[in-house]
């Protein structure tokens, strides 16, 4: 259709629905003129008048149905059995019916048909069924109020569930919902406002739902309300869950749990947003337990010295560590990134540091096994064979090109860790002036979240910043440190 043509049809459209309402209910006497003033009073005419009018006539009938003076029920249009009385004592309600008409007209006036839109209802052509109409705008508005009590970032991560069509059952349904996650969430008012901010990010995730939202505010009840956990607690945890927790060291404040299954990670880790600890709508933890541990094993050290919902309460070891590599003070501990996190998700550059100040060189690698035999002190896993310079020549061959094939694997990111060189002294100050610093490190002291690669074979200096989720390169040591602030910050 011609779009001209189509706006002067709805705008024909529209004239003609502010004329039924007389048409249908007040010439026919069906409705009183004491009634006509009050929806007029309301709608002033507009093309809403006539949709106002059903949802009245609707209400009155109902009204007299449950009446205690109830003679008779008023009829549809066009029957003549029983005519309200001029005065409108038959069909106008008290005070606070006429608010809530009002309330039902203010919501259409403002409607969005992509803000939780009603099944069947057209602006312009009106509803078949009424009664639907009227429970849903009822529904729809006390979801309306729900909505603001949430961040900015839910309403656009929701935005395929917000624009979702229902029907007054399914909102009735979703308002039950939405209510339940409220309240919830507003246990977060108490937290502290990193607490808070590190929530709302785990939380409201693109394409999120109401249904997901609830889940998640389930599974982390303690952690959104800030429910302390004590030894005895974590105790009590271990033992309820002892067919994937054991505990493997316990010293002090200090204690290892053994994790070996996806049940038992999410118990240990309640008040933690490690990835594998909850699920979302349908999904549970396995496919992110599988993915992340190793061997089905992974470590959670936990230190009772700090407060329970402290990043550093606790921190999940899911990677084989290298027991002879050494932490630098520019780039941290190149053979072990990405392998240790604290509660807060966030990875540690000096995974050793963490367990050397509570537990010795010779103790680690054979509590931190991941199920393999452990041989010797100080032995790397898996253990290498010291008689592999034995091989022949054509299994030499076979290696070489094996190693070819995983080199050519490679990302352009493992590229850039594997060719990873220090920064000097200025560009680490640098770094750090500009703030662009991550605090992984016990004591919260910060570590400069910028990194820069060395091709090998052309020299060229690439700057490097990341998180687990993502990372950004840049030529310029500058152009590394906006993309930190501007974006990878915020993957964290």
């Amino acid at each position: 259709m011609n779009p001209l043509r189509k706006i002067i049809r709805e705008f024909i459209q529209i004239a003609e629905n502010a004329q039924l309402a007389d048409k249908v209910y007040f010439n026919t006497g069906t409705l009183s003129p004491e009634a006509k003033k009050y929806i007029l009073h309301i709608t002033g005419g507009d093309a809403l008048t006539k949709l106002i009018t059903d949802i009245y006539y609707a209400e009155v009938k109902q009204w007299k149905k449950n009446g205690a003076w109830a003679v008779n029920v008023l009829n549809q249009p066009g029957d003549k059995k029983l005519k309200p009385s001029p005065d409108g004592k038959d069909d106008v309600m008290n005070l606070e019916a006429w608010k809530k008409i009002k309330a039902m007209y203010l919501q259409l006036k403002a409607y969005n048909k992509n803000v939780f839109p009603i099944k069947g209802f057209d602006s312009i052509n009106g509803v078949k069924d009424i009664w639907n109409l009227i429970g849903a705008l009822k529904q729809r508005e006390t979801i309306l109020e729900e909505l603001k009590k949430l961040p900015s970032v839910a309403k656009r991560n929701m935005a395929e569930d917000i624009r979702t069509p229902r029907d007054n059952a399914e909102m009735q349904h979703y308002r039950s919902r939405i209510e339940y996650f409220t309240n919830l969430y507003s246990l977060l008012s108490n937290r502290d406002g990193r607490i808070k901010a590190m929530l709302d990010k785990k939380m409201f995730k693109s394409g999120i739902n109401i249904e997901d939202l609830v889940d998640f505010a389930e599974e982390k009840e303690n952690l959104i309300g800030g429910k302390r956990l004590s030894k005895a607690d974590v105790k009590k945890i271990i033992s309820e869950n002892d067919y994937e927790l054991e505990v493997v060291y316990e010293k002090g404040n200090m204690m290892v749990v053994d994790v070996t299954g996806p049940d038992g990670i999410k118990a240990i880790g309640c008040n933690s947003v490690w990835c594998f600890t909850y699920g979302q709508g349908v999904y549970t933890n396995r496919g992110s337990w599988r993915d992340n541990s190793t061997n089905n094993h992974a470590y959670v050290i936990i230190n009772f010295s700090e407060p329970s919902d402290s990043p550093y309460f606790m921190y999940v070891l899911v990677k084989p560590l290298d027991f002879n590599s050494e932490a630098d003070n520019n780039n941290g501990d190149r053979a072990n990134e990405e392998k240790m996190a604290n509660m807060s998700n966030q990875f540690t550059d000096n995974p050793l540091g963490v367990i050397y100040d509570f537990m010795t060189p010779e103790e680690a690698p054979a509590i931190f096994n991941f199920g393999k035999s452990f041989v010797g002190k100080n032995s790397e896993w898996p253990h290498k064979d010291p008689n592999q310079t034995k091989l022949d020549l054509q299994e030499i061959r076979m290696m070489i090109r094996q190693q070819f094939l995983n080199e050519a694997k490679k990302s352009k990111f493992e590229k850039l860790k594997d060719n990873k060189i220090p920064l000097t002294d200025e560009e680490r100050k640098k770094v750090m002036d500009a703030d662009a610093v991550w605090h992984f490190s016990p004591g919260n002291k910060p570590s400069p979240a910028v990194w820069k690669s060395k091709d090998k074979k052309t020299g060229k200096i690439t700057y490097v910043t990341n998180t687990h989720r993502a990372y950004q390169d840049r030529p310029t040591l500058k152009g590394a440190i906006s993309i930190f602030h501007s974006f990878i910050k915020g993957t964290s």
